[in-house]
């Protein structure tokens, strides 16, 4: 599911009836998971510091079931990031 960067474009910008759906009007060749919340770093321009949910990690076999899911619906991209830092994983090559 190859899509170059002014389709995806497009599609990240076409026009929608309503805010949430269950079918996504971008490309679902990519996403983001977050394998743990927690962060050692201090950025500056992340939201990490005003976070307020408990500090944890993903359950292994869940985070495997999401991408197992995803890929059978044409995921070829996952990042493992959003709050956390995901090099605190100590088995992060697994998820790799």
């Amino acid at each position: 599911m190859e899509m170059d960067l002014k389709e995806r474009v497009r599609l990240k910008k076409a026009p929608r009836t309503e805010l949430y759906s269950l079918e996504p009007p971008f490309p679902i060749s990519n996403f983001l998971l977050e394998l743990s919340n927690g962060c050692n770093h201090a950025c500056i321009f992340c939201a990490h510091q005003k976070m307020q949910r408990k500090v944890g990690r993903m359950d292994k076999n869940f985070a495997f079931d999401i991408m197992q899911q995803a890929y059978d619906l044409g995921t070829r991209e996952v990042g493992f990031y959003a709050t956390g830092e995901p090099f605190l994983i100590p088995d992060l090559a697994d998820y790799v």
